[in-house]
């Protein structure tokens, strides 16, 4: 259900940020997208260039990486990051295009345990001991 919801979601945007785009026009445009997003934007991109006949080119890396080398004037026409800080940088770089952005998705940390475990439910928050409630594990 949340991978068909991402890949809506980022469907969406990308047809919209791409619309009217002067790459998109001339066939090809550039997405630099966070690693994490790889399954969903190459399932998109193909998609798109079915439906558009826009061939995507996508680097895929850590959103840290791809900042850095759009500061680094890497010529991305679409960057997807996967956190909020790094997105900031590229703006305070004015390596992006600020008046185009938006935030598509959020997560949330969850902790799952085995059916047999004797772990009690517990509240995470800034105070969590994480080395007591792993016990001292992964």
């Amino acid at each position: 259900m949340a991978h068909s919801w991402l890949r809506l979601v980022a469907g969406a945007t990308l047809s919209f940020v791409i619309a009217g785009h002067a790459l998109a026009d001339e066939g090809k445009i550039t997405v630099f997208a966070a690693a994490s997003l790889t399954n969903a934007m190459q399932d998109i991109a193909a998609e798109y260039k079915k439906e558009k006949n826009v061939d995507v080119v996508s680097s895929f890396a850590s959103s840290s990486t791809l900042a850095r080398q759009i500061e680094a004037g890497a010529p991305a026409d679409l960057f997807i990051s996967a956190d909020q800080k790094w997105m900031d940088y590229a703006a305070d770089k004015k390596a992006v295009d600020t008046t185009t952005r938006e935030t598509l998705l959020g997560n949330s940390l969850v902790v799952v345990a085995p059916k047999a475990s004797e772990q009690k439910p517990f509240t995470i928050d800034n105070k969590t001991d994480w080395i007591r409630l792993l016990n001292g594990g992964r």
